[in-house]
């Protein structure tokens, strides 16, 4: 056999990284052979670079802040995917957490500690994005980003805001008005 080499991709938008065996044997192979690989890294496999798939009531107790999820009439906990949750302070140094929770129809939503500058961040980012715009959920500053699905890109929609001491972020494959709904249903629930 000969070996040609491999051909290494890392997607952070499909959360892996892979290569690609490109070798040959003395006729070419009809097809490649995907092969997931760490280089040495932690494997990648999640919303977060170095975060790790936990339970919902793990993420509550490694959590520094409130586990906020839409209300059950809108989206209930059997409807949850997986949760992650990073600690850059494990991984680098950083002190941020991170908690993502993916419902099985797609919908995410992202909490972190909120920035104290999240109104003038939200109104930068509204004058950067064409299909931006600032508004209000719970009476405070919310950015509303519309789906992208041109024939190009396929990024979901958008809607961040600060509830309390907590940063929400809701991402879905949905327009911005149906996910302004999931967000303001957005609460602390027991459980």
């Amino acid at each position: 056999m000969v070996m040609i080499g491999m051909l290494v991709l890392g997607s952070v938008a499909l959360g892996s990284v892979q290569a690609i065996d490109v070798s040959m044997d003395r006729a070419p192979r009809e097809s490649s052979t995907v092969t997931p690989v760490t280089l040495g890294l932690i494997p990648f496999d999640g919303p977060f670079l170095f975060g790790r798939r936990v339970t919902l009531a793990d993420a509550k107790a490694l959590s520094p802040f409130d586990i906020l999820r839409p209300s059950s009439d809108v989206l209930p906990d059997s409807e949850i995917a997986t949760v992650w949750i990073e600690d850059r302070a494990d991984a680098t140094g950083g002190g941020e957490v991170q908690v993502a929770i993916v419902y099985a129809d797609g919908t995410q939503i992202y909490l972190l500690a909120a920035p104290p500058d999240a109104e003038s961040s939200y109104e930068r980012i509204a004058k950067e994005i064409p299909t931006a715009s600032v508004g209000t959920i719970f009476g405070h500053p919310g950015i509303f980003i519309e789906r992208d699905a041109d024939i190009d890109a396929a990024d979901p929609g958008s809607v961040a805001f600060v509830m309390g001491d907590v940063e929400v972020t809701v991402y879905g494959d949905a327009s911005v008005e149906d996910l302004i709904r999931i967000a303001e249903s957005v609460e602390v629930r027991p459980g």
